[in-house]
């Protein structure tokens, strides 16, 4: 068989197509992590209890208005409140940061292009 990632050479793996392990290495897996090692343990529990993901659904933080240290601090209650966990703040804090950026490159573009066209470079002001 051809490993390439061609699909039409070998087919992508799916959940049918699982890894057959023997059953006593299973079996000594399992006798060691009750025998207390501590890597079998570990091994054995990430299998049998799926990771915790975030969530991905939609957050409720009540209104963003005002500036952005106005919103920084509505985010900011919300994380003491308990109506956010850490992460769903850290997400909402990252995103008003960039938008603190787009919004801070865009300002500087429009006062870049009225010192161009007050300089008499009028060919690179932007119209607004």
């Amino acid at each position: 068989m051809c490993w390439h990632y061609n699909r039409k050479v070998t087919p992508p793996l799916s959940f049918t197509h699982r890894l057959i392990v023997p059953q006593d290495l299973v079996q000594k897996a399992i006798d060691l992590a009750l025998s207390g090692d501590s890597t079998a343990l570990r091994m054995c529990m990430d299998r049998l209890v799926p990771a915790i993901k975030s969530k991905e659904a939609p957050i409720q933080i009540g209104e963003l208005d005002g500036s952005m240290g106005d919103q920084a601090r509505t985010v900011l209650s919300g994380l003491a409140s308990g109506d956010l966990t850490p992460d769903e703040a850290s997400t909402v804090m990252r995103t008003i940061a960039a938008q603190a950026r787009i919004i801070e490159i865009d300002e500087l573009e429009k006062r870049i292009a009225n010192l161009e066209a007050q300089n008499g470079k009028a060919e690179y002001a932007k119209s607004e």
